[in-house]
C-alpha cells in the first residue's frame, strides 16, 4: 500500500530506531524542508531526505507493518 504521509511510528519501522530518535528525525526533516509542524510528513520528503526511492520505502513498510487480526467475540459465533 502506498502511503502519502508518514508518522513517527512509520519512521520507527523504516529506520529501526526508538520513538524518541524517530521524533528527532521527523523534526529534522520538518526543519530542512520548512514544513508545517504537524505529526506527519510526506513520503516524498522522507525519501528525498534519505535519497531513497518511494517504492523501496513502501516495500519496507509493507513488509514490516503488522496488520492486526480481527478479534472474534462471543456474538460473532452466534
Amino acid at each position: 500500500m502506498d502511503r502519502l504521509f508518514l508518522t513517527v511510528n512509520d519512521i520507527v519501522v523504516l529506520k529501526g530506531v526508538c520513538y524518541k530518535t524517530a521524533c528527532k528525525i521527523l523534526n529534522s526533516i520538518i526543519i530542512k524542508y520548512d514544513l508545517p509542524k504537524e505529526r506527519e510528513i510526506s513520503m516524498k520528503a522522507l525519501c528525498e531526505y534519505y535519497r531513497i526511492s518511494e517504492e523501496k520505502a513502501n516495500a519496507i513498510l509493507d513488509k514490516k507493518n503488522i496488520i492486526p487480526t480481527k478479534a472474534i467475540t462471543i456474538m460473532d459465533s452466534a
